[in-house]
């Protein structure tokens, strides 16, 4: 998957989610983190999904002049992993 992101903006959302995991401000950034390395994900594949989600709860705050809205930012994280479109890859294909 190629990430559209430029590096200064990845490292950013990376900082601020390795922030909630160390703080456990939210705890389920924590707890989603550890689910989605526990399922299997690589630890660079799961930042990048946790990222994903912060980087849309921005977007949102600012299109509809809102603040940061915990709620909905948890209700995404619980949505992870989100199914990749198509079918997915099969070992040795």
């Amino acid at each position: 998957m190629t990430d559209p992101l430029s590096a200064a903006a990845r490292e950013a959302l990376d900082e601020v989610i390795e922030n909630q995991i160390h703080d456990r401000t939210p705890p389920e950034t924590k707890e989603t983190f550890d689910r989605l390395v526990a399922s299997g994900y690589p630890h660079d594949e799961t930042m990048k999904m946790l990222g994903h989600v912060l980087l849309c709860e921005l977007q949102d705050m600012v299109s509809r002049q809102e603040v940061f809205s915990n709620e909905r930012f948890v209700a995404a994280l619980n949505k992870l992993p989100v199914p990749q479109s198509g079918p997915p890859a099969r070992p040795g294909v």
